[in-house]
């Protein structure tokens, strides 16, 4: 249709059709006629490493784009005669239905006014013919001039050579032009001198420009030489020339090169200048240099100040520390340690671009809105890209809003439902009500909001509305924290890169969906959450091509209708284009081809990278290169830089170098630069392990070269060479450093050298990058593992490397192998610690202690929702585990053991008890996730006169975001469980043990161990149980101060002590007294006395409490034997009854015979013996006395045996007052255990508010509850009944909390036997709270006293209690009933049931104080058979089996 004129490809005529033999016989019709696509615009990208070609109408793509695939081959859609001018690798892709992308890769040659040709491409529909358009490709419409930066000295010595570097970078290669004459000064006539120096540099068309130190045209000294250098890329667009002198100076002195000598970077950039100190090789000393930077011009700050603090040969500024739109001048001076006046200095420039504002309409691609619905239009991400705040009113903002209408006809100003003008807010959020707008269909209302900020240029959204009358499901706009959001309020991401992005729909939807246009099938494994509201791309997904621009829709369904919301996610680009050479350095020149190097490390390779471009970048985007190089096992990266070359020796062995090029948003193209040899002392290459086959002369001649390398790297300073290098160094060398020992050589000398330079490496460089911690804790850990290597020189520098890894270089993620290689440290460390029990050492803990909490801090950020991992070692287990706050509150959680050496630890692991109210403390809820990381240190030895006990078990918490909480102070205490290391103790040994052990925590300030905060909870015979107020690391530690045998009588522990622990002298091996001996003094004089006496061992000593009942156990031995007859009388129990007056005697070697009597009235007990006792044989009996109700008896309570017959002749034995026995029965010493008479507890740290302190319990008198008696009930109900012991008798009283209820008792008959009981019952308007102590229960429900006051019954009785159902916490809680201990001050647990009036019922078989609890109680287990085995030996018939079930 040659005279037809298409729209969007499509002309519209009229067809009529006629009988040739009848023209009155005709149809007509309307006919479409579908045109081939045409290209309308094909023109080069601004940085030309693409092309952007543009169609007439929407296309199919050229089959492209299916369900099933998306393809980049651009053989699809271009002509041979074009695909042959894109490269070799060149990619094609679709943005969209109108638009393709051609990204140039591997030396295309295609030029501007070239043709370009399209085959296979039809209209949208499929109808068109396939087009064969062509068009002249243009330059791009806003030309992006090449930047340029020169690498150069100031001055160059009469023996050095000149090297200058232009960086620059492109897609293709650049023309340099170099010169020495200033065109533009008109009024300055060259030299003849100059205008050889111009000649000569025309003739170099490269990036560097070399000049030899003889070089005829550069001989004149204490002349300055003029250089110009310009670059024109295949465009045709030239940089500014930059021009710069350099003075050849007459004295040899130090030559400082900067790279980059200056640089344009924004506000988000981190800023790298290097200061590389060449010594001249004319003859003057090389000794450690000192580098000082400092500030010549631009806009001070301290945080800048911190920056240039730095000693090294390299300032780093990190990212928001430079203003925006600043040229700013750093200045470096570098001079001889010794000889301040051998000097060099240089300066660099930054410039800092101004970021443009940018302005969003959050919502995705367009918002659907119903007329019953408020819109909400939200520009909140809006943003001043120079300032570093997610607080919008930092920005310091304004808007103003736009709606406009075009249904294609006209085109005018929104107006309102009304139709009047409308209104919008200049605020970042503006809400339109329901029903401002009428519904439209399918055209939109477009939204556009303007943000302004003086100084900058306003930034513009849009946003398309739809308005509808219907009502469909409103779907949030989609959120995610990754990627980059772009101008236009789309997602940059990298393809591999994990994604999440969510939305939410404000009604519970039939079915959610997610899809991507154009289509990527995510069912796959790489993809979660396609039919939920969260969507995650894994990472290293490979569903999504790189340069793509995507459409994603998040889809809510509910009762037929749909709502939608969408977001452009934009697939980066790698950069493309270039290639990446190395070649081996001999002074200034560069040598290709011969790759092989006679010494590691000081012979040095230049790897140069160029001709590379960010296809899909901005301008003013800036591409970082790294550096590498492999065995084929260990992989060594430098730091990331802005300059496309890198210098660096290497260890020897066969290395392959690698290269990365990587853009502005961090995606990455690696590339294999090629292979080089490094040999060791001239004798070929190969690795460094190699030498453990050597001689001891090839192996110490080796370490020497390594040696002399890490000195003069040392000495430099030069912090990223050291990173680089270093690591894989260890990992080489450790390996012959044992050959070496044998070899006479100074191992721990080397050692301590390298490991200087590693710390000199992380303390003081600010960018240290994955590997190099990973190398450097692999490192570490051969060190510390080999004890050759464990001295006190090694530990202080090691200890100090580990502690600046984990702690300081927070920005480095860490792996789970990483992480295990710590735990190995921390292992070796204790052993270190082991051989040297010195501060050093001590040091060398706490350091790492720190260090492994800062890890498994960033690693729990690294594994993200991992469950639990344990990281285990001989010495020292790790155990992280992440959990909800409720799932651990009040519950004790166990970390894993594997030190089976000690049989105790196989069967009792540590664990901790977190207080209930967890959330309370962290500032959470139930919900909130936590990361708990626990840690389990062995064998560690402590300070002079204490020993460990225990193993240090430390507990931390971190919250989800992973930072570490301080938990400290807590009203609730925590509850640690520790095994103990000990077992098989003397009988002495486990008294002091007992007495001398306490639980304490390592304080890393002052490295010691302390005990505030914590005490004794719990001793048991293989465990300790810790109570403390915060979390820390924990132990149990033993002050061993005195002991037996030291010759001083400690009388808690020890009988006597004379100095030695032999038995059969009178105190034996474990200090107690032996048979037949009297021991005095201190250290004891032991002796067979000639008196017989009796000792008293023992009488118990139970409640002093009045009127408490209690069975007396007396144990008393006779230093003589008594024969038969003899009679024992004990006075002074005063209102004391026994019972038939009957008792039992033994002796050690069985019963004895004897009678015993009781004489109420004076209170004495005479016991007779019918048998013969021998010496030393202890008597031992007991009776029930009943304390008196009065504070002044039991004060005087005596043995005698004034009738006891001997065998010997030994005089009447005298009277002997037993002390002890005023601990049964003397009412008034059960005071107070506590210095201060209103304090209690076995810390003596709570108050007695209401109660009476007696012993170390606050009994509290009646209408008083809780543990410390500060809790105050009034009576709501009360009544009393006499209950007659031959009947049920029944007492009930309403009232309390819960009206309609009745709290009361059911007493059967023969409960009691005394007829003159009175039942009484009280109930309180107060809920008594448990001890401290008893954290696994919660009050709920009103204190109720029974009485009398220990009163017991012969047959249970039932009470019925009251409580607060609604309470109960769900899950497995339960009410149960509790009564009050007075002794101990705890609620005991009597259990009950709920009956159908909602009241608790419990048997009891006494009466005092009761309440009902709430308590978590284990799931019922359902009891179910396991079919175990059968034997089924024979089956033949007649045969006898045995058969086992």
């Amino acid at each position: 249709c040659v005279e037809c004129t298409s729209v969007g490809g499509a002309t519209t005529v009229p067809l009529t059709v006629q009988l040739v033999n009848f023209p009155q016989i005709w149809a007509s019709t309307r006919f479409t006629f579908w045109a081939p696509p045409a290209i309308s615009e094909a023109r080069f990208s601004a940085s030309g490493a693409s092309i952007l070609v543009a169609f007439d109408q929407p296309t199919d793509r050229a089959g492209m784009i299916t369900e099933n695939t998306i393809s980049q081959r651009c053989a699809s859609v271009i002509a041979s005669s074009t695909l042959e001018k894109l490269g070799a690798t060149p990619s094609c892709i679709w943005v969209f239905e109108i638009n393709l992308i051609i990204y140039l890769n591997g030396n295309p040659t295609l030029l501007p006014g070239d043709t370009l040709s399209v085959i296979n491409v039809r209209s949208r529909n499929k109808v068109s013919a396939a087009s064969t358009s062509t068009r002249i490709v243009g330059l791009p419409t806003v030309p992006r001039f090449p930047s340029l930066a020169v690498s150069a000295p100031a001055t160059v010595d009469p023996c050095g050579d000149l090297q200058i570097d232009a960086i620059a970078s492109s897609p293709r290669a650049l023309v340099y032009s170099w010169s020495g004459i200033d065109s533009g000064a008109d009024d300055v006539v060259p030299s003849e001198a100059d205008v050889a120096w111009d000649d000569f540099l025309a003739t170099n068309d490269g990036p560097r420009l070399y000049v030899g130190s003889g070089t005829p045209e550069m001989i004149a000294e204490d002349h300055d030489y003029t250089v110009i250098v310009q670059v024109t890329n295949f465009m045709g667009f030239s940089s500014p020339p930059v021009a710069l002198t350099v003075t050849k100076v007459s004295t040899p002195e130090m030559e400082l090169l900067l790279s980059p000598p200056s640089q344009q970077v924004d506000r988000t950039d981190w800023i790298t200048i290097s200061a590389a100190a060449v010594f001249s090789t004319c003859p003057i000393p090389t000794q450690p240099m000192v580098y000082e930077w400092y500030l010549l011009s631009g806009p001070d700050s301290d945080e800048l100040q911190s920056a240039l603090a730095t000693d090294l040969s390299q300032l780093i500024v990190p990212p928001w520390v430079l203003d925006a739109g600043v040229l700013y001048e750093f200045g470096v001076i570098v001079s001889l340690q010794d000889d301040a006046t051998i000097s060099s200095s240089g300066s660099a420039e930054v410039f800092v671009d101004v970021l443009p504002l940018r302005a969003v309409i959050e919502g995705g691609t367009e918002i659907v809105v119903s007329t019953g619905y408020n819109l909400t239009l939200d520009a909140s991400g809006s943003r001043d890209l120079d300032i570093d705040s997610e607080d919008l009113s930092v920005h310091n903002l304004t808007f103003s809003w736009q709606c406009i209408f075009d249904d294609g006809i006209v085109m005018e100003y929104c107006t309102d439902s009304d139709g009047n003008l409308l209104q919008i807010d200049p605020v970042a959020m503006p809400v339109l009500p329901a029903g401002t707008l009428a519904a439209t269909r399918t055209i939109p209302y477009v939204f556009t909001v303007t943000v302004q900020k003086r100084g900058k240029l306003p930034a513009d959204a849009s946003m398309p509305v739809y308005v509808v009358s219907s009502v469909l499901p409103i779907v949030s706009p989609l959120i995610t924290e990754y990627g980059v959001t772009q101008e236009d309020g789309g997602i940059l991401i990298n393809a591999g890169d994990k994604f999440i992005i969510s939305g939410t729909c404000n009604v519970e939807a039939d079915s959610l969906a997610w899809h991507f246009d154009p289509f990527v099938n995510i069912s796959g494994s790489m993809f979660a959450g396609a039919d939920t509201a969260e969507f995650m791309i894994k990472e290293g997904a490979s569903g999504l091509t790189e340069g793509t621009q995507y459409t994603l829709t998040h889809s809510c369904y509910k009762d037929g209708s749909v709502g939608t919301k969408s977001m452009i996610i934009n697939v980066n680009q790698p950069p493309i284009g270039g290639e990446c050479t190395v070649c081996r350095k001999n002074g200034q020149a560069c040598t290709y081809g011969n790759l092989r190097a006679n010494r590691p490390i000081t012979v040095e390779f230049e790897m140069t990278c160029s001709d590379w471009a960010d296809a899909d970048g901005q301008e003013g985007d800036t591409l970082w290169y790294q550096y590498g190089f492999t065995d084929g096992i260990d992989t060594v990266w430098s730091n990331i830089v802005s300059y496309p070359f890198f210098v660096s020796g290497f260890p020897a062995g066969d290395w392959t170098l690698l290269a990365r090029v990587i853009d502005a948003q961090g995606a990455i193209t690696e590339v294999t630069v090629a292979d080089i040899e490094v040999a060791s002392n001239g004798n070929g290459g190969g690795n460094q392990r190699r030498l453990l086959q050597a001689s001891c002369q090839d192996v110490l001649e080796a370490w020497d070269e390594y040696d002399q390398a890490v000195i003069e790297l040392t000495q430099a300073k030069n912090a990223p060479r050291i990173m680089y290098t270093i690591p894989l160094i260890h990992l080489d060398v450790l390996d012959t450093a044992t050959v070496a020992q044998d070899c006479d050589g100074d191992a721990n000398g080397f050692i301590k050298g390298l490991a200087d330079a590693l710390l000199l490496t992380v303390t003081k460089f600010a960018y240290i990058n994955l590997e190099f911690v990973e190398q450097t804790t692999s490192a570490v850990e051969i060190m510390v593992a080999d004890i050759e290597f464990q001295s006190l020189d090694t530990i202080g520098p090691v200890a100090a490397i580990t502690r600046h890894l984990f702690t300081e270089l927070n920005h480095v993620a860490i792996s789970r192998e990483t992480f295990q290689r710590l735990a190995n440290i921390f292992s070796s460390g204790i052993d270190i610690w082991n051989v040297y029990p010195r501060h050093d050492a001590k040091q060398f803990l706490s350091d790492l202690d720190i260090a492994a909490v800062e890890a498994a801090r960033r690693y729990a950020i690294e594994v993200g929702a991992a469950d639990e991992d344990p990281f285990l070692a001989p010495m020292s287990n790790h155990y992280i585990m992440q959990r909800e706050i409720g799932s651990v509150a009040g519950h004790s959680l166990t970390a894993p053991t594997t030190d089976m050496s000690n049989e105790l630890l196989a069967v009792h692991n540590s664990s901790v008890m977190l207080p209930s109210n967890l959330a309370t403390v962290l500032g959470g809820h139930d919900g909130t996730k936590i990361t708990m990381y626990m840690q389990t240190s062995y064998h560690v030895p402590f300070a002079a006169g204490m020993t460990m006990r225990s193993p240090l078990f430390s507990v931390s918490i971190l919250n989800e975001n992973q930072d570490v909480h301080e938990v400290t102070g807590l009203s609730e205490h925590i509850h640690v469980m520790i095994p103990l290391l000990v077992h098989n103790l003397t009988k002495n040994d486990q008294m002091r043990f007992e007495a001398q052990t306490k639980c304490m925590w390592w304080n890393p300030v002052n490295d010691t161990f302390s005990d505030e905060g914590c005490h004794n909870s719990e001793f048991a015979e293989h465990y300790m149980r810790c109570s403390c107020n915060h979390l820390t690391m924990f132990g149990v530690v033993q002050n061993v101060t005195g002991s037996c045998g030291d010759g001083v009588v400690e009388e808690e522990f020890e009988e006597c002590d004379d100095g030695n622990t032999d038995s059969g002298d009178g105190c034996n091996q474990d200090c107690e007294l032996e048979m037949y001996y009297a021991c005095e003094a201190s250290p004891s004089a032991c002796y067979v006395p000639t008196t017989p006496a009796f000792t008293a061992l023992s009488i118990s000593d139970l409640t002093g409490l009045q009127g408490a009942s209690n069975t007396i156990t007396v144990r008393i031995v006779c230093n003589a034997p008594m024969k038969g007859g003899s009679s024992i009388t004990v006075s002074g129990f005063l209102g004391a009854a026994t019972g038939d007056g009957v008792l039992d005697l033994a002796v050690q070697s069985g019963d004895i015979s004897s009678t015993s009597s009781w004489d109420q009235s004076i209170g004495s007990l005479i016991i007779s013996l019918e048998s013969d006792v021998a010496t030393g044989d202890i008597i031992k009996f007991a009776f029930t006395a009943t304390n008196p109700m009065a504070d002044n008896v039991g004060a005087n309570v005596t043995v005698s045996c004034e009738d006891c017959l001997v065998k010997e002749d030994f005089s009447t034995l005298s009277v002997l007052p037993l002390t002890k026995a005023t601990i049964a029965l003397k009412v008034d010493y059960v005071a107070a255990g506590c210095s201060n008479p209103n304090l209690f507890g076995s810390a003596c740290n709570t108050t007695c508010v209401y109660g009476t302190v007696k012993g170390f319990v606050c009994v509290c008198p009646p209408g008083i509850f809780g543990s410390d008696c500060s809790q105050v009930g009034t009576v709501v109900a009360s009544a009393s009944v006499m209950i007659d012991p031959t009947v049920s008798t029944s007492l009930s009283v309403g009232g309390g909390r819960r009206s309609g209820t009745s709290v009361g008792a059911d007493v059967p008959a023969g409960a009691v036997d005394d007829d003159h009981v009175e039942l009484s019952l009280t109930v309180y308007d107060v809920s008594p709270q448990p001890s401290s102590d008893q954290t696994q229960i919660v009050a709920n429900g009103p204190a109720t006293v029974m009485g009398p006051r220990g009163q017991t019954f012969n047959k249970n009785i039932t009470l019925y209690l009251q409580f607060d159902a609604e309470d109960v916490p769900e899950g497995n809680f339960q009410p149960s009933g509790f009564w009050l201990n007075a002794n101990t001050g705890l609620w005991q647990n009597v259990g009950g049931t709920v009956n159908e009036n909602g009241l608790l019922a419990a048997n009891v078989d006494h009466f005092t104080s009761f309440a009902v609890f709430t308590l978590e109680t284990p799931p019922d287990i359902v009891p179910e058979f396991t079919k175990a085995v059968i034997m089924d030996e024979t089956d033949l018939q007649g045969s006898a089996n045995e058969i086992s079930v």
